[in-house]
């Protein structure tokens, strides 16, 4: 069997699984880039972003590549070692791990396993999606031109800002690192661990210390316990602890690190 290679949008990285190429894209390398255009929503594979009525929409990175995937390459059918040599790139994963991803990527873009109406599944072949498709070409902007005497001030202003800031960093900072570590002391932490499925609340762009706080404040939930995503700067909050389901579960398996925090003595 000769080689195949499949080609999205961007910057090439290879993986080779049963004799076949594929060859995925991750990041733009001209002023132009291809988005897709489906639904309510705008696919831009380039700088792997999914809008919905002119709203970023956040997804997990390996939801929205599978989304990606199957809207570039809407004219066929992918199959699934396609499937698992970009969206987990080459990596031999479960057929639960495949079905979670798919029915998150089928939820966000209004999509479901009975209707099928954007992704639909052949059975043991793969997946396509039969959604009406637009293709547009986006042109960067080229940069403005700038100015001697602007670069010149704005290196002044900056230097302004970084002596008047070192002046209070040091208070600043022992009472940053103090808090922090209040924090730390209220939570339980495993590495690389996490409770999936139970998760109730999800925070993006957030330290864990702010997950942490999250957790201890008053809410319209009970937090226990969260997952914090080292590599997303985001957590998922959740009522359950480990014990009250017999343990943490290691089912999660996105290429980052999970690390789960369970409050010490929790409260109601």
């Amino acid at each position: 069997m000769k080689d195949k290679k499949i080609q999205l949008t961007g910057q090439a990285f290879s993986q080779t699984v049963s004799g076949r190429e594929f060859v995925a894209f991750t990041q733009a390398s001209s002023a132009e880039r291809t988005v897709f255009q489906f639904d309510r929503f705008e696919l831009d594979p380039a700088r792997m972003t999914l809008l919905e009525n002119g709203e970023t929409v956040h997804i997990e990175p390996q939801v929205l590549r599978l989304i990606s995937l199957l809207v570039e390459h809407h004219d066929r059918i992918v199959p699934r070692d396609e499937i698992n040599a970009v969206v987990w790139e080459g990596r031999q994963v479960s057929e639960a791990s495949l079905t979670t991803r798919l029915r998150s990527a089928r939820t966000i873009i209004g999509d479901n396993g009975s209707e099928q109406r954007l992704i639909k599944t052949i059975p043991n072949v793969g997946l396509r999606f039969v959604g009406d498709v637009s293709v547009k070409t986006v042109r960067a902007p080229s940069p403005a031109p700038v100015r001697e005497w602007v670069m010149k001030h704005t290196v002044l202003l900056i230097a302004v800002v970084i002596a008047t800031a070192a002046i209070g960093s040091g208070g600043w900072y022992w009472q940053k690192t103090s808090d922090e570590r209040a924090l730390s002391a209220q939570f339980a932490r495993t590495e690389d661990a996490a409770i999936s499925g139970y998760n109730n609340s999800r925070m993006f762009y957030a330290s864990r210390y702010d997950c942490m706080r999250a957790c201890l404040s008053a809410t319209d939930f009970v937090c226990r316990s969260f997952d914090y995503y080292n590599t997303e700067n985001a957590c998922d909050l959740s009522e359950e602890t480990a014990e009250s389901i017999g343990g943490l579960k290691t089912d999660y398996e996105l290429p980052q690190s999970y690390d789960h925090y369970a409050r010490i003595m929790p409260t109601e």
